[in-house]
Parts: C-alpha cells; structure tokens; sequence
C-alpha cells in the first residue's frame, strides 16, 4: 500500500512539474491525428502539383468557364456543334407553348461536401422568369408580356437549354480544426476549389485538387506579365496566350497553337444614325467596299458569325459572299457611292490587334486613293466629290476599346455553342453596339428561339447568315489562335 502511494506521489510530482508540456503534447497530437485523417482521406498518395499561368483579372463569379467546368456542371451540358445532353438534369422538356422549361434533377447526385442536390440548390437567376421547384423538378416559367399587340407572344428561346450549362456552384460555412469559421465554394466537378487568393481585389491565385493531382492557377494583368513569370520557373506553363515573344526560339520551350473557332477577330462598324450628322458607315455600300478592299489572311479565315462546328454553318462557300480582297470590286462600289463629304474614318484596336488595324487602314487608303484618281481622271462626278472620296483613317490603339462611342472597331467576339444571336444581331437588343437593323434578320432571329425542328433552324440560320454577310455590319477576318507555351520534359 505504501508503495502505491509512493508511484502516485510521484506521477502527481511529474505532472505537477510538466503539465504544461503535457497538455500541449496532447493537444498537438489530437490536431495531428485529425490532420492526418483529413489528408489521407482526401490524398491517397503523393499528389503532381502542376503551376498554370493564366492572363487577365477575374473574379471568383467571373473565372474562366474551362476552369469553372474543371469544378462542376449544370444542368445541361452544350457543345460546339450545337448539341444539349442533360447533365445534373436526367431530362428536360418545353412546355407552355415555349413559355416554360422543365428540368428533372438526377438522383443521388452530391456536392463536394456530401450534401445530395435537390431543385433548391439550382440558382440561376434569369430576368423576366419566375422559378418553381417541386421534390425532383425545377421548372423555368417567362413572365415577360407582349408589348405591341401585333407582336408574337414572348417564348424562351430554344437556346435556353445550353444558357443553363453554366456551371452550378454553392457557398458553405464551416468550421476548420482550430474551430475557426471558414467559407467554401463547392461544385460537382473531379476538382474541388482548395484555396483562392484575391490580395489584388482580383484572384492572384487559385488551387484546385483531385485525388490524383493538383491545379495551381496563377493570373498575370498581361501577357508579358505572364511570359517573365514562366521564364521565372513561377508556373510550369501559360495557357491562351496571343503570342510567344522570343519563348517560340527556346529549345526547352514547347509551344503549341490552337485555333478556336467559338471566337472571331472582326472589323465592326458603328451604323448609328443620329439626327442632322451623316453617318457614312450606315451606307451599306461603303461597308461592302471596305469589306472587298481589306486583305484577308489566308488561314483560320473567318466568314460567318456562327461557328463552323454548329450544325447551322454554311458549307457551301457558294451560299454567302466572302468578301476576298477585290480592289476593283471596291473601287466600283465607292465610285457610285455620293461623296458630298470627305470619308474620315477613325479606327480603335487593342495592342494585340495592331497589325490588322495597320492593314485595314493601308487598304482603305489605298481604296479611296485609286478611286478618287479613277473618278478625276474619268471625270465620274465633279472634283470636290472624287477628292472626298480619298479617305482617311485615323488608328487609335487602346487597351480599353469603347463600344459605345466609335466609328470602326478591331475586336474579338465569342460565338455561342447555339446558333441564337439574338442579343448580338436584334434591332432590338441593347446589346447590338453595331446597330446593325435589318428587319428580316429580326424576323429570321425570331423564328429560330421559337422552331424546335433543328432542320428547321438550320434553315433559318443559314438565310440569317448569308443575309448579315451580305450587309457587313461586320468584317469576318478571322478565328482567334491561341498559344499554351510549357517547358519540355528531359528524359533521363
């Protein structure tokens, strides 16, 4: 008995002298027990880590779409031929006479977190749609009233099935294992969100984990930016670059093209008329003879504002004008056209785009010089008028284009996976920062949200083409090439 007593004296001696370490030594192990369980249950081996340089600033809503479908899905998934597959949905239908979309969530399908999706999970949110949800189903109802008694009643359109691609995303709160509170973006992807560092008040850096691997991405404001950065060793690549600089000369470099024909290099013209101040450019003819006077490239030439993958694409090069350089064509077209005031045209390019402006404005120059001398020396009209008909094209660079205020713009345009251009091409629509106006491309654009029938669409959307080539609100020049630059592995 005295011995047992002597022990516990003892260890109440120990404990006395050493419980601070102790109880830190206790605590440090259960953090790491915890620690261990959550990485081995999440990393069941050692993960590659791969550093991707990205350019431009993003925010977390406004992230690139092929990063954000690394994460998750909605509830449909669309591609570039035009094609819907139901993806969080098991299947859709249209209903209402076109007023109204239902969709059908799979079963059994979880977030990130554990948690199962249900109708209230889907988010989007549309102007002019009211939404309903039962225990399986979210329907998508247009609220929206006809104005003009003589108009058809507003439907959605066809294309609301691939709008509703855009991947689904949901903000959870948490505690981490020191208890404090955390907040987390989750999807239904392979990859899940690990991390998002936004010190600039965009995103400087966003990590993304699988089980396998990870996904370092890191944001550069510019191109040269994001060139310095790989030279560097800050990221094993950069993606979507413009051009290489002198990385395409680097023997470790490899460097790899690709064309994106979901998106087109244009010329736009300006075609609003205001009162009492003459617009030359809301002339078609003079857009026709700048269109066959500029000199286009000879690959990834762009013709058509739809994508050439889509079901609705010209395929017969017959079927829509293409608009190849034809300087007598042009100057045709200029000498019939009345010149009773010089022709100044101002022309705003990013930096990417300069050697197009360069070439639009040596071309155009060149137009109106050998027409005015055509004019003159075939006395066509009277001197002032073939002297007005030389024309002048004052280039402006600028990272920051305004599309509300120009004459002749050089800039990139996304085209959707379907066909509908309503918002781009309508008179209607804001959004036309061209105002091109052609009542039957309205009528055309109107009739293929309404047709189901993808022959008829296709139909509708081949006239819709070549009935906007022909009118060159626009001048197709050509499909954005981008370029992913990566160091070359060295096998030992």
């Amino acid at each position: 008995m005295r011995g047992w007593r002597r022990t516990l004296w003892y260890v109440q001696a120990f404990y006395d002298r050493h419980k601070t370490v102790l109880i830190v030594s206790v605590i440090a192990g259960v953090i790491l027990s915890l620690i261990s369980i959550r990485l081995f249950a999440v990393i069941p081996g050692l993960k590659k880590t791969i550093y991707i340089g990205r350019v431009g600033h993003y925010s977390l809503a406004a992230i690139p779409r092929d990063i954000q479908e690394k994460v998750s899905f909605g509830l449909t998934q669309s591609f570039e031929n035009g094609d819907v597959v139901p993806a969080l949905a098991s299947s859709f239908s249209r209903e209402e006479n076109g007023k109204a979309y239902r969709f059908t969530i799979r079963p059994k399908v979880a977030w990130q977190d554990g948690k199962e999706v249900t109708p209230e999970d889907v988010t989007y949110n549309f102007a002019d749609t009211q939404v309903s949800r039962s225990q399986n189903d979210i329907v998508f109802r247009l609220t929206a009233q006809k104005q003009d008694p003589n108009a058809q009643e507003p439907v959605l359109p066809v294309s609301f099935t691939s709008i509703v691609s855009q991947p689904l995303f949901r903000q959870i709160s948490y505690h981490n294992i020191l208890f404090q509170p955390r907040q987390e973006i989750v999807g239904l992807g392979k990859y899940r969100i690990a991390s998002i560092s936004n010190q600039s008040g965009s995103i400087d850096e966003m990590t993304l984990e699988s089980n396998s691997d990870e996904l370092v991405y890191r944001f550069y404001a510019t191109e040269h930016d994001a060139i310095i950065g790989f030279k560097r060793g800050e990221v094993d690549t950069v993606e979507g670059l413009l051009g290489t600089e002198d990385l395409s000369a680097q023997q470790n470099v490899g460097v790899t093209a690709r064309t994106h024909t979901d998106e087109y290099i244009g010329l736009f013209f300006n075609m609003v008329q205001l009162e009492n101040i003459n617009n030359p450019l809301a002339n078609k003819q003079l857009r026709q003879a700048l269109n066959f006077a500029l000199q286009k490239p000879t690959q990834n030439r762009a013709i058509s504002p739809i994508d050439p993958q889509s079901f609705a694409y010209i395929t017969q090069a017959n079927d829509v004008e293409n608009y190849n350089q034809n300087m007598t064509t042009a100057t045709n077209l200029l000498m019939k056209l009345e010149t009773p005031t010089k022709i100044v045209l101002d022309l705003q390019t990013p930096p990417n785009y300069t050697s197009i402006a360069d070439q639009a404005k040596h071309d155009w120059e060149e137009l109106g010089n050998m027409t005015a001398d055509q004019c003159e020396q075939t006395n066509a009209a009277p001197r002032d008028q073939c002297e007005n008909k030389r024309i002048q094209v004052n280039e402006h660079i600028t990272s920051f284009p305004d599309t509300q205020n120009f004459q002749v713009i050089v800039a990139g345009q996304q085209i959707p996976n379907d066909p509908d251009q309503y918002t781009m091409w309508d008179s209607t629509q804001p959004t036309n920062f061209t105002h091109y106006k052609n009542p039957r491309v309205d009528k055309l654009l109107e009739d293929g949200r309404r047709t189901t029938d993808k022959e008829q669409r296709k139909l509708i959307y081949q006239e819709f083409q070549t009935t906007l080539v022909q009118d060159s609100p626009v001048i197709f020049y050509q499909y954005i090439t981008t370029y992913d630059v990566a160091r070359k592995v060295k096998l030992l």
